[in-house]
């Protein structure tokens, strides 16, 4: 989770948008609860589009609680912060005062 809220601080301060972090975040959670089926909370969710199942240790599918429990979630986590760092190097927030 850490990551994560570093990643949507990095966007806002890169892009000078919410919409950005805010529309990445939607993205991630509507592929893997509706696209790809991953439990969220240990529940499903209803009308999902796939049926698929993830079999595996529970450090690399993220047991009960899915995707975003396991350790995989580090590694894009950080790919995603280094893609969005190279992406967008000027930052845009928050303005600079006026007069320096």
């Amino acid at each position: 989770m850490t990551l994560i809220t570093i990643f949507i601080t990095l966007a806002l301060r890169r892009t000078g948008s919410l919409a950005f972090p805010i529309g990445m975040h939607a993205a991630f959670d509507f592929a893997f609860i509706y696209v790809f089926s991953g439990m969220n909370g240990g529940e499903f969710a209803v009308g999902r589009l796939l049926n698929a199942e993830f079999p595996g240790p529970n450090w690399l599918t993220g047991g009960r609680l899915g995707p975003e429990a396991s350790w995989l979630m580090f590694v894009v986590a950080i790919g995603a912060v280094i893609l969005l760092h190279f992406a967008y190097r000027q930052a845009k927030w928050p303005l600079p005062a006026n007069g320096q």
